[in-house]
């Protein structure tokens, strides 16, 4: 059996300290107390200043609905109710602004509207219009079925001459998706 001599400080090499832990411990503790202190703080201080906001806007609020009387109440329900129902059907509804743009770039300048009936569900665009001649009719018709990015049929319903100009109604079938959003 190996026989050891010597105290124990030289057999570590003579580096053996004993304060460290007790310096980590001093730290923990302050670290603790601090926690400690900030709770206690918040308990005690901030806790029961929150509650005193609380109750001073409660009994604000109180005395707000004391002003307000019922009838005002259920008409800024209603009111309030008729906004969301607009914002619901304004999210859902078709985009034919679309279309008056389509037209106002397509439409000669020989041609006036007179009539438009819009058919989104459809995708139909009935015009009634004039036209100066036969021959500003064809020009008319042959630029909406040109159109062929948004038109996918045009068709002539009708047409009559009254006095010097042409009365005609024009259906127009737009692609899918002229009509979305």
């Amino acid at each position: 059996m190996p026989q050891f001599s010597g105290d124990i400080d030289s057999r570590l090499g003579g580096r053996f300290t004993i304060g460290w832990p007790w310096q980590f411990l001093l730290t923990m503790f302050i670290v603790f107390m601090a926690a400690v202190l900030v709770y206690l703080g918040l308990s005690f201080g901030y806790a029961p200043f929150l509650r005193r906001e609380i109750s001073s806007i409660n009994s604000q609020l109180n005395d707000l609905n004391l002003e307000v009387t019922p009838e005002e109440q259920k008409s800024f329900v209603n009111f309030y109710s008729q906004i969301v129902n607009l914002e619901a059907l304004l999210k859902s509804h078709k985009a034919v602004s679309k279309i008056f743009g389509f037209l106002e770039a397509t439409t000669i300048k020989d041609v006036s509207l007179s009539s438009i009936n819009i058919s989104a569900a459809e995708r139909m665009v009935s015009l009634e219009a004039t036209a100066k001649s036969y021959q500003a009719l064809s020009g008319q018709m042959v630029l909406y079925e040109n159109s062929s990015e948004t038109v996918e049929r045009a068709t002539l319903e009708n047409s009559r001459l009254s006095g010097s100009t042409v009365q005609f109604k024009v259906n127009l079938t737009f692609k899918p998706g002229v009509f979305a959003m």
